[in-house]
């Protein structure tokens, strides 16, 4: 496994982060090397990808080493003549937003009772309801105790800007972030390392490899999945073609270093907003705490990590830097940033559309009226935005058909029935839960933020304050509605992704929380600050890093455990490389399940591309649809269960079925009902787990 992390990981580098890096000094303002990364990886996804679509497209091919390599080398050049053609964004970099003055001794009393009761949850096991209920309300009461205080006294010192930061204390703050970032990469890869390899947890990743291995070959993916974004397999394709690497084979040493990128983006937005200790917090509870981010590496959901989790997030700390410096690189930026997400995943489409609909309805007048540079480029910026999503979506979901079929009544086609077929099949999960799903300090902390978002400040003519503050409001406000809804058709994805903004914003209220301990703190608050305020403030943040280190310390317990279930097991491995070596095109008809790993995990192995198989609870209430719809499905399920009839080999006809591969301990499906029609079917493969048969008809 090292010698493929040495081929892939400078493969990864070239073709998803070395393309952006003149764009990132062109485009973003002036940043630390930590923030130009984040924007290079950004803005590489966002043009890399497109640009091996549309040569793959244009010459009829697959991802070829040329289309790869020559989409790559010619986003850099681009980057490269636009940086030496503009120059670089050499505006002064911006200081941070203003921050309200530090809680008083009444709210910071409350906010150490609800680190502590949360801390006293975490490590027992009570009625986690009741007790979640109870934080709840403390943090509530600790948030509003804040408003009130600087309600009733808005004097010099109610709000600060962070000063510029001494040598000292950036020298340590990178030590910190780099050992942040240091850890995040631990988390991903300790239980692979420790129990998986040469095989990857998830189920997931065999559709992806699916795709990927589809794009390589003739460049599309149509026979095998409608309406799907085609991003993330356009990234693996790439990659795979430079490192000389199958998807599968990929994607066990570089998957787990996804779990970085939350924490970079994460990073970035802290620390254009807040200054950089900010950023280090933020990043430390994007990486090390949030269950979410984990989840998608555990599960393979990797395009949704990239759309929903960095991406996205990039694409708000975009639009702040908009807000603060209207200018054509702004604009550009974050048009070219929020357009992109469309082409990795639905789901984090949905968000991005959501949110910049209310920032067009609710943040864009005022800028118009209050700050008239501003609202100009964020118009400016939103319609260029919207031009290149739909550009990008045009054939993914087939806009135009779509469309055609809503005006003429006769029918929204395939991309309109993969959306109706969500709405309302997934119900939302209960409230209670909700601080082990995210990690109970970053959500804590998160609402804390978002309460201290709504302080009054001295200077209330920081107008893009207001837009970026108001911007992290709804953003939190668009994922947690979508969370309990099953109108939403993803509300448990809604709740796992609104760890993103909750983490920013925790890491702004453990920073307010930290001011008047702070060193460098402004003289005349450090003196204002009694012993007692002090003493208070002490005591917050040792329940916050107690309760900090506790579920970090768990999260990374769960990720270096076994999955047991969730990796391939060798024997099902053996079966897909037969299938690989045997391959004769057609199709093949899978069990629905190889213990987790779903049927397309053969598929990926066995490099085809149909037929896909479902259980049948799955087939009455569909989530995705193969080209074919439900009744493909229902053919490969009669098939399965019914292999001696003479519908089943109308349907090895119908679709060139080559094998049937059946895993022995699959309820439901017999292979001795196979095995008894030896004048129909042929035993070719068969282990301790599977068993293959070939119809007579494909020899």
């Amino acid at each position: 496994m090292l010698q493929d992390l040495i081929q892939a990981l400078p493969s990864a580098v070239l073709f998803c982060v070395l393309p952006g890096w003149f764009w990132a000094a062109c485009l973003h303002p002036r940043s630390d090397l930590v923030e130009r990364l984040a924007f290079s990886t950004g803005y590489a996804m966002a043009l890399v990808a497109p640009a091996a679509l549309l040569q793959a497209r244009l010459f009829g091919s697959g991802v070829t080493l040329a289309v790869a390599a020559i989409s790559a080398l010619a986003v850099f050049v681009a980057g490269l003549v636009a940086y030496l053609a503009l120059g670089p964004a050499d505006d002064p970099e911006e200081p941070p937003f203003p921050v309200p003055a530090p809680p008083g001794t009444p709210a910071l009393v409350l906010i150490s009772l609800a680190l502590g009761l949360a801390l006293v949850t975490a490590l027992t096991t009570p009625d986690k309801g009741w007790y979640a209920f109870a934080t709840a309300l403390l943090v509530l009461a600790a948030g509003a105790v804040a408003w009130l205080e600087a309600s009733r006294s808005l004097r010099p010192g109610s709000s600060r800007t962070p000063g510029t930061p001494s040598r000292l204390s950036r020298i340590l703050c990178g030590v910190a972030l780099a050992a942040v970032l240091a850890g995040t990469l631990a988390r991903g890869y300790s239980g692979v390392v420790l129990h998986d390899w040469p095989y990857l947890r998830g189920g997931d990743q065999y559709n992806h490899a699916v795709m990927a291995n589809e794009l390589l070959s003739q460049g599309d993916y149509d026979a095998y999945l409608a309406a799907y974004p085609p991003g993330f397999a356009l990234l693996s394709a790439g990659i795979s073609r430079l490192s000389a690497l199958e998807p599968l084979e990929v994607y066990p040493v570089l998957a787990p270093a996804l779990l970085v990128l939350p924490a970079l983006a994460c990073y970035a937005l802290a620390r254009r907003l807040w200054g950089p200790w900010c950023g280090v917090v933020a990043a430390a509870f994007s990486g090390l705490l949030l269950m979410g981010t984990y989840a998608n590496i555990e599960q393979a959901r990797y395009p949704n990590l990239v759309s929903a989790q960095f991406l996205l997030v990039l694409a708000v700390a975009a639009l702040v830097a908009l807000y603060r410096r209207p200018s054509a690189r702004t604009v550009f930026s974050f048009a070219l940033l929020g357009s992109s997400i469309v082409l990795y995943h639905p789901v984090g489409s949905l968000y991005a559309a959501l949110l910049f609909a209310l920032v067009s309805i609710l943040i864009l007048p005022y800028l118009l009226l209050r700050e008239r540079r501003s609202g100009v480029a964020l118009l400016c910026s939103l319609a260029i935005l919207g031009l290149l999503a739909v550009l990008f979506a045009w054939n993914t979901y087939d806009l135009p058909g779509l469309v055609g079929g809503l005006l003429t009544g006769s029918g929204s086609g395939a991309s309109g029935e993969s959306v109706s077929i969500v709405i309302g099949t997934q119900p939302s999960l209960d409230l209670a839960g909700l601080p082990e799903r995210i990690s109970a300090p970053v959500l804590w902390l998160g609402l804390l933020g978002a309460i201290l978002l709504l302080v009054p400040y001295r200077d209330g003519a920081d107008i893009p304050g207001q837009a970026a503050r108001a911007t992290m409001l709804l953003w939190c406000a668009v994922l947690f509605a979508g969370s309990r809804t099953a109108l939403s058709g993803f509300p448990q994805r809604f709740e796992r992704d609104l760890g993103l903004p909750l983490a920013v914003l925790g890491a702004f209220a453990l920073v307010a929380v930290l001011v008047p301990l702070a060193a460098g703190a402004p003289r005349e608050e450090r003196t204002g600050a009694s012993k007692r305020v002090r003493g208070v403030a002490a005591a917050a943040v040792v329940c916050a890093l107690a309760l900090t280190g506790a579920l970090g310390w768990r999260s990374f317990a769960v990720a270096a455990s076994p999955a047991p279930g969730a990796v391939i097991s060798p024997e099902v491995a053996a079966a897909g490389e037969w299938l690989r070596e045997h391959s004769s095109g057609g199709t093949i008809v899978p069990t629905p399940s190889y213990g987790s790993i779903p049927s397309r995990g053969m598929l990926a192995m066995g490099g085809y591309e149909r037929l896909q198989a479902y259980p049948d609870k799955r087939i009455q209430t569909p989530r995705s649809l193969p080209p074919g719809g439900v009744r493909e499905l229902k053919d490969v399920r009669w098939l399965l269960l019914n292999p001696r009839s003479e519908r089943a080999g109308s349907i090895v006809e119908r679709y060139d079925v080559r094998y049937v591969v059946l895993h022995k301990r699959y309820p439901g499906v017999d292979p001795r009902a196979f095995a008894a029609r030896s004048d129909l079917y042929r035993k070719a493969f068969e282990n301790d787990a599977v068993v293959i048969f070939a119809p007579r008809r494909s020899g």
